[in-house]
Protein backbone atom coordinates (compact mmCIF):
# COMPACT_ATOMS: atom_id res chain seq x y z
CA UNK A 1 0.00 0.00 0.00
CA UNK A 2 0.98 3.58 -1.08
CA UNK A 3 2.04 6.48 1.73
CA UNK A 4 -1.28 7.90 0.56
CA UNK A 5 -3.05 4.79 1.63
CA UNK A 6 -1.60 4.68 4.68
CA UNK A 7 -2.09 8.31 5.98
CA UNK A 8 -5.72 7.69 4.77
CA UNK A 9 -6.45 4.63 6.40
CA UNK A 10 -4.57 5.78 9.90
CA UNK A 11 -6.57 9.12 9.41
CA UNK A 12 -10.11 6.98 9.05
CA UNK A 13 -9.00 4.94 12.63
CA UNK A 14 -8.33 7.84 14.01
CA UNK A 15 -10.71 10.32 13.61
CA UNK A 16 -13.91 8.14 12.69
CA UNK A 17 -15.24 8.63 16.04
CA UNK A 18 -15.22 12.09 15.72
CA UNK A 19 -17.16 12.13 12.26
CA UNK A 20 -19.45 9.35 12.61
CA UNK A 21 -20.08 10.63 16.56
CA UNK A 22 -18.10 8.12 18.75
CA UNK A 23 -18.35 7.97 21.89
CA UNK A 24 -20.52 10.30 24.33
CA UNK A 25 -18.61 12.73 25.71
CA UNK A 26 -19.06 14.12 29.51
CA UNK A 27 -20.84 17.04 30.61
CA UNK A 28 -19.59 19.28 33.96
CA UNK A 29 -22.75 21.02 34.85
CA UNK A 30 -22.04 24.44 35.68
CA UNK A 31 -24.01 24.60 39.09
CA UNK A 32 -26.48 21.86 40.35
CA UNK A 33 -28.66 22.82 43.85
CA UNK A 34 -30.00 20.41 45.87
CA UNK A 35 -32.09 19.94 49.03
CA UNK A 36 -34.67 17.85 50.55
CA UNK A 37 -37.56 20.39 51.48
CA UNK A 38 -39.54 21.20 48.22
CA UNK A 39 -42.96 21.67 47.77
CA UNK A 40 -43.45 19.02 45.27
CA UNK A 41 -44.93 16.40 46.10
CA UNK A 42 -44.78 13.80 43.14
CA UNK A 43 -42.22 12.73 40.71
CA UNK A 44 -41.29 15.15 37.65
CA UNK A 45 -38.28 15.84 35.20
CA UNK A 46 -38.13 19.44 33.83
CA UNK A 47 -36.20 21.01 31.32
CA UNK A 48 -36.37 25.23 31.39
CA UNK A 49 -34.96 26.57 28.44
CA UNK A 50 -36.91 30.52 29.05
CA UNK A 51 -37.09 32.59 31.67
CA UNK A 52 -41.17 31.80 32.03
CA UNK A 53 -40.64 27.54 32.54
CA UNK A 54 -38.26 28.39 35.16
CA UNK A 55 -40.22 30.49 37.00
CA UNK A 56 -43.19 27.62 36.45
CA UNK A 57 -40.46 25.01 37.85
CA UNK A 58 -39.92 27.49 41.14
CA UNK A 59 -43.43 28.02 41.59
CA UNK A 60 -44.10 24.37 41.82
CA UNK A 61 -41.14 23.83 44.15
CA UNK A 62 -41.65 26.95 46.29
CA UNK A 63 -45.44 26.44 47.06
CA UNK A 64 -46.62 28.97 48.92
CA UNK A 65 -43.34 29.52 50.89
CA UNK A 66 -42.62 33.99 50.62
CA UNK A 67 -39.39 33.58 51.51
CA UNK A 68 -38.55 30.36 49.54
CA UNK A 69 -40.12 32.13 46.30
CA UNK A 70 -37.78 35.49 46.57
CA UNK A 71 -34.78 33.29 46.61
CA UNK A 72 -35.04 31.93 42.86
CA UNK A 73 -31.75 32.57 40.75
CA UNK A 74 -31.11 34.18 37.73
CA UNK A 75 -30.70 31.74 34.67
CA UNK A 76 -28.75 32.90 31.35
CA UNK A 77 -31.02 30.71 29.07
CA UNK A 78 -29.22 32.00 26.26
CA UNK A 79 -25.91 29.90 26.80
CA UNK A 80 -27.80 27.16 29.00
CA UNK A 81 -30.70 25.20 29.99
CA UNK A 82 -32.04 23.89 33.79
CA UNK A 83 -33.11 21.28 34.33
CA UNK A 84 -34.95 20.00 36.97
CA UNK A 85 -35.37 16.96 39.02
CA UNK A 86 -38.31 16.18 41.47
CA UNK A 87 -38.27 12.84 43.51
CA UNK A 88 -41.61 13.44 45.19
CA UNK A 89 -42.08 12.23 48.62
CA UNK A 90 -39.32 9.74 50.53
CA UNK A 91 -37.34 9.36 53.25
CA UNK A 92 -34.14 8.78 55.18
CA UNK A 93 -31.99 10.97 52.49
CA UNK A 94 -29.89 13.79 52.53
CA UNK A 95 -31.11 15.37 48.71
CA UNK A 96 -29.81 14.10 45.23
CA UNK A 97 -26.49 14.18 43.40
CA UNK A 98 -25.34 13.71 40.21
CA UNK A 99 -23.18 10.61 39.01
CA UNK A 100 -22.72 11.56 35.48
CA UNK A 101 -23.54 13.77 32.23
CA UNK A 102 -22.67 12.16 28.80
CA UNK A 103 -23.79 13.98 25.94
CA UNK A 104 -24.76 11.51 22.90
CA UNK A 105 -24.91 12.33 19.39
CA UNK A 106 -28.77 12.31 19.51
CA UNK A 107 -29.35 12.51 23.11
CA UNK A 108 -28.12 13.47 26.72
CA UNK A 109 -28.12 11.04 29.26
CA UNK A 110 -28.22 12.13 33.11
CA UNK A 111 -27.42 9.77 36.22
CA UNK A 112 -27.97 11.08 39.65
CA UNK A 113 -28.47 9.44 42.89
CA UNK A 114 -30.70 9.57 45.92
CA UNK A 115 -28.23 9.76 49.09
CA UNK A 116 -30.07 7.68 50.98
CA UNK A 117 -28.87 6.23 54.50
CA UNK A 118 -29.99 3.63 56.39
CA UNK A 119 -32.13 4.03 60.31
CA UNK A 120 -34.28 2.04 61.86
CA UNK A 121 -38.15 1.85 61.13
CA UNK A 122 -39.06 4.26 63.98
CA UNK A 123 -37.30 7.26 63.10
CA UNK A 124 -37.36 6.49 59.27
CA UNK A 125 -41.39 7.42 59.37
CA UNK A 126 -40.12 11.10 61.25
CA UNK A 127 -37.29 11.72 58.46
CA UNK A 128 -39.59 12.52 55.45
CA UNK A 129 -38.63 14.58 52.43
CA UNK A 130 -38.77 15.55 49.09
CA UNK A 131 -35.68 15.86 47.59
CA UNK A 132 -34.93 18.25 44.51
CA UNK A 133 -32.27 19.10 42.56
CA UNK A 134 -31.76 21.67 39.64
CA UNK A 135 -28.65 21.50 37.36
CA UNK A 136 -27.69 24.14 35.21
CA UNK A 137 -26.24 23.12 31.91
CA UNK A 138 -25.03 23.87 28.42
CA UNK A 139 -27.76 25.00 26.34
CA UNK A 140 -29.21 21.79 24.07
CA UNK A 141 -32.27 20.57 22.23
CA UNK A 142 -31.44 16.96 22.62
CA UNK A 143 -33.15 14.69 23.79
CA UNK A 144 -32.47 14.03 27.96
CA UNK A 145 -32.91 10.99 29.32
CA UNK A 146 -32.84 10.67 33.26
CA UNK A 147 -31.46 7.33 35.22
CA UNK A 148 -31.41 6.96 39.20
CA UNK A 149 -29.20 4.66 40.97
CA UNK A 150 -32.17 2.16 42.43
CA UNK A 151 -29.40 -0.41 44.32
CA UNK A 152 -30.52 -1.45 47.46
CA UNK A 153 -27.15 -2.46 48.81
CA UNK A 154 -24.74 0.03 49.53
CA UNK A 155 -21.56 -2.39 48.78
CA UNK A 156 -23.44 -3.51 45.29
CA UNK A 157 -22.50 -2.20 42.03
CA UNK A 158 -24.81 0.62 40.48
CA UNK A 159 -28.37 -0.42 39.23
CA UNK A 160 -29.31 2.14 36.26
CA UNK A 161 -33.01 2.80 36.14
CA UNK A 162 -34.64 5.09 33.72
CA UNK A 163 -36.85 7.25 35.50
CA UNK A 164 -37.84 9.26 32.43
CA UNK A 165 -37.53 10.86 29.03
CA UNK A 166 -37.85 14.51 27.82
CA UNK A 167 -38.23 14.64 24.10
CA UNK A 168 -35.89 16.45 21.38
CA UNK A 169 -37.30 19.75 20.95
CA UNK A 170 -38.08 20.76 17.60
CA UNK A 171 -37.75 24.41 16.18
Amino acid sequence: MCRAGWFSAIALITFAPIVLGGEPRSIKPVIVLTGIDSRKETSQVVRCSTRDEWVAAWRSHAGDDAAKAKTMHEVDFTNYMLVAIFDGKSYANTGLSIHSVEEGESSIQLRYRRNSYQSDIFTTRDRSTQSFMFVILPNSQKELIFERDTRRIIQAPPEWTEQSRLPTIKK
